[in-house]
């Protein structure tokens, strides 16, 4: 977020801004006007985890590491992007902050799992809403998946939270009641995070399937319409000529993108993306270090070559896959109001690729392996962010409560 008016850099963790400041985003001004108090900013995987291959989640130059308050012996050096030791990200620190009580909310900006993820790793409550709100003067990525939204401890502080952001009251979602909700749900068998981002360990997954259909039987007994192992297209089958249709828009839009949130700066030393590049090169020692020495996302976007033709083809083509093929065919044909899955996975990426809505809810903790928190993605309809804070309010009143993160020092007194 940019805020100005606190006196504080705005960097996107980059050597780069330190120094630069930027006007209040949107966004900032409507939460001070709803009342709310900011206090700080926090870490972020640099650029939005949008700068180089491999830099793991949860890091930036300016702020370092991120480190989970859940996970038995912190980060792991050399972990994958998505470790089990990771916080995930982008908004790392943001759900850090509200877990280990700095704050009782945070804002932070997704275009593919970047609060949805790292929320689910600090057992929190939160939500993405539906693409396209409120994104201007946040450090963007493309504006077919990007969106604002936030996180909190519970279903009820989320509600305030989106519902001061969206100026919308969702406090008669609160029903705290499946009664009446209809659910559907994926088989979680088939979800999964990729063994190039975390390694599949199989005591931690034996437990996250275990309790997520556990959660599943517990929803049906408490009164919901329950339809399982529905159908939700994968990642890799929203593919064009042979690639990644999402990362092709993703890179086609970066630099443009960046280009205009970096001159809505007031005061700043580079203005492109071409110069942030070079500076990164003539600071490596700053910028580059051995751990994360590339910058190749930065770098892929002065090579595209898509017409804006071509890119509204792909994008229309994303959309059929992951909204009508997808969550509109199966809403249509169960009557389910939220679709449910397992968080390890890349449900919230078909979120994301659909334009809709997503959110996170704790589900467990891996106290057999490390620690860390896992929770499920929950997705409606564009628009639909009440339905979302329903089956969360329903869900904080019949699954096993969050626990607050074993590592804080005064872990027993919370209890």
């Amino acid at each position: 977020m940019t805020n100005s008016s606190l006196g504080m850099d705005t960097t996107c963790g980059s050597y780069a801004l330190v120094g630069a400041k930027a006007p209040n985003a949107p966004i900032v001004d409507r939460l001070l006007k709803a009342g709310m108090i900011i206090i700080a900013k926090a870490n972020l995987s640099e650029w939005a985890g949008s700068k180089g291959f491999g830099m793991v989640t949860g890091w930036s130059a300016v702020g370092g590491q991120t480190q989970s308050p859940y996970v038995r012996g912190g980060y792991v050096l050399e972990d994958k992007i998505l470790g089990h030791s990771t916080p995930c990200g982008s908004s790392s620190g943001s759900a850090v902050a509200v877990a280990a009580g700095f704050a009782p909310v945070a804002p932070g900006t997704e275009s593919d799992g970047s609060i949805i993820q790292p929320a689910g790793r600090a057992s929190l409550y939160a939500m993405k809403v539906t693409v396209g709100a409120y994104t201007k003067g946040t450090s963007p990525q493309s504006p077919i998946t990007d969106s604002l939204g936030g996180m909190a401890k519970s279903s009820g502080d989320l509600a305030n939270f989106i519902g001061a952001m969206m100026e919308q009251d969702y406090s008669s979602y609160l029903t705290k009641t499946w009664a009446g909700q209809k659910v559907a749900f994926v088989d979680p068998n088939k979800w999964e995070l990729h063994p190039a981002v975390c390694d599949r360990i199989e005591i931690v997954r034996e437990k996250q399937i275990s309790e997520f259909l556990q959660a599943v039987a517990t929803i049906r007994e408490s009164g919901a319409e329950v339809t399982e192992n529905v159908v939700l297209p994968q990642v890799d089958e929203i593919a064009w000529e042979g690639e990644d249709a999402l990362e092709t828009v993703w890179n086609s839009y970066l630099g443009g993108e960046i280009n205009s949130f970096l001159n809505e700066y007031t005061q700043s030393s580079v203005r492109t993306v071409e110069q942030l590049i070079q500076w990164n090169s003539d600071h490596k020692d700053l910028e580059l270090p051995p751990a994360f020495p590339g910058q190749q996302q930065l770098e892929n976007t002065l090579k595209s070559n898509l017409t804006e033709e071509k890119r509204q083809e792909i994008v229309s083509f994303i959309r059929k896959i992951a909204k009508d093929d997808g969550f509109d065919r199966i809403f249509k044909e169960t009557g389910a109001e939220v679709l449910i899955g397992p968080l390890d996975g890349r449900i919230v990426t078909v979120a994301a690729a659909a334009g809709y809505p997503a959110g996170v809810a704790p589900l467990g903790y891996a106290d057999n392996y490390n620690g860390r928190a896992h929770g499920v993605a929950i997705v409606a309809k564009a628009g639909d962010e009440g339905k979302i804070l329903q089956a969360m309010s329903a869900w904080e009143e019949t699954m096993s409560r969050r626990i607050p993160p074993p590592q804080l020092v005064n872990y027993e007194a919370s209890l």
